[in-house]
C-alpha cells in the first residue's frame, strides 16, 4: 500500500535536524519579515505639539507677575498609531518656581513624557523668563463719594461707614501705588437717610483702577443721613458800590449775575429778608465799565445759600450835559466898504453838550457867533 508511513520525518525535518544554522536563520528571517510589514503598516513617525508652560507654586510670601513664553512648542517621535492618539494630557511643560526668589530670572523649562511608546526629540524654548514680587498687605482709608444730589429740601450730614479702613493686598510694586480706596453712593432725589452696600475699587493718584490688587473686605455698608432743611425763599441781589468815578463820568448801569440767589433759614427770619447785599465795590477813579466778583453779605439767621458769590457788572460812560445859552450877540465881520448893513436877529440861543465837567465851567461870554460878510452883496 502506497502512502506516507505514520512517524516518517520529512526531508526538511531531518535536515533542519541535523543542522542548527539553518533553524536560528529561519528564526532571524521570520522576525525580519515581521519587522519589515510592521514598518511598512505603522511607521516610526514625528510630531510637534505646542503645549501650555505650566508653573510649580511660588514660595510663600511671594507672587507671580509675568512668565513667558506661555506656550512650549515639543517635538516627539514614536510609531504613528501612538502618535496619532497623543494628546497634551501626555506630555508636561513646566518650571519649578519653588525655591525662585523675588526679581526677574530665567529658569529652564522642563519636559515630562506621560506616554511610554514616545520619545523626545527637541523642545523651544530651552528657558522662560519669570517675574516675581513680594506680597504686600497694608491698611488704606476708605473715601466714599456721593452721586447725584438730594432733594432741595434736604441735606446729607456726615456718612457713616461700616469700616472706614480696608486692608489692600497684592505685589509689594501695585500695592505702593494704591492711593485710596474709593466707593460711590446714589442718593439723587433723596428724601429720607440712605443705605447701601458699596463695592469698594482701590485707586492711583490719578484715580486709575491698580487692578492687580484685592481689597478686604471688597463691600462695606455705607449710611447717608439726610436732614431736613429750612424753608427757602429767592430773593434779589443788591450791589454795594462806594466812591465816585473819575470827574467827567458816571455809572450808567449796575446788573449781578445772577440777578437772584435762594436762601433758607428759620420762617420768622426769612419773612424780613427781602434782599441780599454784597460786598462793597470801590469805583474811586474808574473810567471804564468792568466785571467785579464779590462776596454776598447773608443776614444773620441764613442757614444756607445758593451763591456766596456773585458778578457784579458796572457800565460806567462819559457824564454828558446838554446847557442851552440865550440871548447871545451875533456880530458882523468882513464887512465890505461902502455898503450899510442890517442884521435880524441881533440874538441866538446856542446849545452846547458835553462833559458835565466841561460844560459846567462854560458862560454865556465864553460863546462868540458871528456873520462873515465878506462876500454877501447889497440889496
Amino acid at each position: 500500500m502506497d502512502g506516507k508511513r505514520s512517524g516518517e520525518r520529512s526531508p526538511m525535518d531531518r535536515l533542519f535536524e541535523r543542522d542548527p544554522a539553518i533553524r536560528v536563520l529561519s528564526v532571524v528571517l521570520a522576525v525580519l519579515l515581521w519587522f519589515l510589514g510592521t514598518n511598512q503598516q505603522n511607521p516610526v513617525v514625528q510630531r510637534t505639539l505646542t503645549i501650555r508652560l505650566t508653573h510649580a507654586p511660588v514660595a510663600g510670601g511671594l507672587v507671580l507677575m509675568e512668565l513667558q513664553p506661555q506656550l512650549v512648542a515639543v517635538t516627539v517621535q514614536g510609531r504613528q498609531s501612538a502618535i496619532a492618539v497623543l494628546g497634551e494630557a501626555d506630555l508636561v511643560a513646566s518650571v519649578d518656581l519653588s525655591a525662585t526668589p523675588g526679581g526677574h530670572h530665567q529658569v529652564p523649562v522642563n519636559i515630562e513624557l506621560r506616554h511610554r511608546a514616545i520619545g523626545l526629540v527637541g523642545y523651544s524654548p530651552k528657558q522662560a523668563d519669570v517675574v516675581i514680587d513680594i506680597v504686600e498687605r497694608r491698611a488704606v482709608s476708605v473715601d466714599i463719594r456721593l452721586a447725584g444730589h438730594p432733594n432741595p429740601d434736604y441735606t446729607a450730614d456726615r456718612l457713616r461707614l461700616s469700616s472706614a479702613t480696608v486692608q489692600v493686598s497684592g505685589p509689594q510694586s501695585a500695592v505702593q501705588l494704591v492711593n485710596r480706596v474709593t466707593g460711590v453712593v446714589d442718593v439723587e432725589g433723596a428724601t429720607r437717610t440712605v443705605v447701601q452696600r458699596v463695592r469698594l475699587r482701590p485707586e492711583d493718584f490719578a484715580g486709575r483702577e491698580v487692578r492687580e490688587t484685592t481689597v478686604e473686605p471688597v463691600e462695606i455698608e455705607v449710611t447717608v443721613p439726610l436732614r431736613a432743611l429750612p424753608p427757602s425763599k429767592t430773593v434779589p441781589v443788591r450791589p454795594t458800590l462806594t466812591g465816585a468815578p473819575e470827574l467827567g463820568f458816571r455809572v450808567a448801569e449796575v446788573n449781578a449775575l445772577p440777578p437772584v440767589i435762594t436762601i433758607r433759614a428759620p420762617a420768622a427770619v426769612l419773612g424780613r429778608i427781602e434782599a441780599v447785599a454784597t460786598a462793597p465795590m470801590n469805583l474811586a477813579g474808574r473810567s471804564g465799565s468792568f466785571t467785579e466778583r464779590v462776596a454776598v453779605v447773608l443776614p444773620q439767621g441764613v442757614v444756607w445759600h445758593s451763591q456766596s458769590q456773585v458778578d457784579i457788572a458796572v457800565s460806567i460812560r462819559e457824564d454828558v450835559l446838554p446847557v442851552t445859552f440865550t440871548g447871545i450877540p451875533v456880530r458882523l465881520q468882513q464887512l465890505a466898504a461902502g455898503y450899510r448893513w442890517q442884521l435880524e436877529p441881533t440874538q441866538i440861543d446856542v446849545r452846547v453838550e458835553g462833559r458835565r465837567d466841561l460844560v459846567n465851567n462854560l458862560s454865556a461870554g465864553m460863546i462868540r457867533t458871528y456873520v462873515d460878510a465878506r462876500d454877501a452883496e447889497g440889496r
